[in-house]
């Protein structure tokens, strides 16, 4: 069984960079190996996976099973991906590797109907935020924009 992680995110900064970051979205690759580093471990927030390593890809994957950049104008994308089996260590790694670059975006899992997440990253660092569904599912609410 699969455990779907769909994102919406934005991405604002210098143009070059936004540029670097979409040339090189499809080719982001995971680093981790094993235990996430502590600085990333203590900001993603545990949803009961956090310290499950073996749910962690290997080294090398993509970071992006799917990825589609939406609206590209000068200093902005935003971009709608998704992978199988999690996505905040990936977030937090993306956030990592471009210290230069402002995002922000909404998370969550077709395997979990009760909550889904927010995070913003600036300068390499990471911020998360929980919240309750509250009826619908957050499919519903970006189709209905």
């Amino acid at each position: 069984m699969s455990c779907w992680w769909s994102v919406t995110f934005s991405v604002v900064g210098p143009d070059d960079e936004i540029e670097r970051f979409r040339e090189g979205l499809p080719e982001l690759r995971f680093k981790f190996r094993g235990n996430m580093p502590p600085r990333v471990e203590s900001s993603v927030p545990d949803d009961g996976w956090r310290h499950a390593s073996n749910f962690l890809p290997e080294a090398g994957s993509p970071i992006w099973h799917h990825a589609e950049v939406k609206v590209r104008t000068i200093g902005f994308l935003s971009i709608v991906a998704g992978r199988n089996y999690y996505a905040h260590a990936h977030i937090e790694q993306m956030v990592a590797e471009f210290p230069n670059l402002t995002f922000v975006g909404i998370i969550y899992t077709d395997s979990n109907e009760e909550m889904y997440w927010t995070f913003d990253g600036a300068n390499g660092e990471s911020a998360w935020q929980e919240h309750p569904m509250n009826g619908g599912s957050p499919a519903e609410v970006v189709d209905a924009a």
